[in-house]
């Protein structure tokens, strides 16, 4: 019994010629239009697989180098606020990230070096009067006063939500998030500042101000067909997931 003919061994059959028995060519017969159809789809089936394919591998790659590059300006930021480095004249001033609803293409790299806002309750403000004495309130008090850097995402990447957690007695508990129905955060500020060895998270509502401990960015690509999470937790440490916490 015959073995099935290859793909190749298929267009062979067909385009090329050869030598009889009395040497002379003899010419094999042509395509019928049916299988010159079966050629054609089944080349378009396999360069379209290919592209699909291929497409998707490249926005796979493109969001997880996304992801990685909100962690390293994190972490980034983290040495800038445990070095407390001057700013604009202030000194002993803590340094933060910034998401906000009002802009989801881009995120804020910020100097905690003043108090535009009132200061939470969990904000370390060290002694008054003493070197140690911090000009901040852990939130991010607007360009003119605290901007340092803006980060902006390329090719339709977005922030496509943001979350804010606790854990009281062990049991992860949502403090809110950006898409939430009702009281949805409209910022959140992650703050380092020395020697507070405890990231400050703090999730900003229309109505108030929540601690947290552990803050997750959702960073969707074009479209929101896929998703990585940037997770920071009150230790500092900072993971790029598949999942939020």
């Amino acid at each position: 019994m015959e073995s099935p003919l290859s793909f190749a061994a298929f267009l062979k059959k067909f385009f090329f010629s050869k030598p009889s028995s009395g040497g002379r060519k003899v010419m094999q017969r042509g395509f019928t239009l049916i299988e010159m159809v079966t050629v054609l789809a089944i080349i378009t089936v396999i360069t379209g697989i290919t592209l699909v394919n291929q497409s998707t591998f490249n926005r796979s790659i493109i969001l997880t180098d996304t992801s990685y590059t909100v962690a390293l300006s994190i972490r980034e930021t983290q040495s800038l606020g445990l070095s407390s480095k001057g700013f604009q004249g202030v000194s002993n001033a803590g340094y933060g990230i910034d998401f906000s609803v009002g802009d989801l293409t881009s995120y804020r790299q910020f100097a905690d070096a003043s108090k535009g806002l009132p200061t939470p309750g969990w904000c370390p403000t060290g002694v008054p009067n003493t070197v140690e004495a911090k000009p901040g309130n852990c939130l991010y008090d607007g360009p003119v006063r605290e901007l340092v850097r803006k980060f902006d995402f390329n090719q339709g990447f977005t922030i496509g939500n943001f979350c804010a957690y606790t854990h009281p007695n062990g049991v992860l508990t949502k403090v809110g998030c950006s898409d939430s129905s009702n009281n949805a955060l409209t910022a959140l500020d992650i703050v380092f500042e020395r020697p507070n060895v405890q990231t400050v998270i703090t999730a900003v509502s229309e109505s108030s101000y929540q601690s947290a401990d552990t803050a997750c960015i959702q960073i969707s690509a074009p479209g929101g067909k896929a998703s990585r999470y940037v997770e920071i937790n009150q230790l500092g440490e900072v993971f790029v997931t598949q999942t939020c916490t």
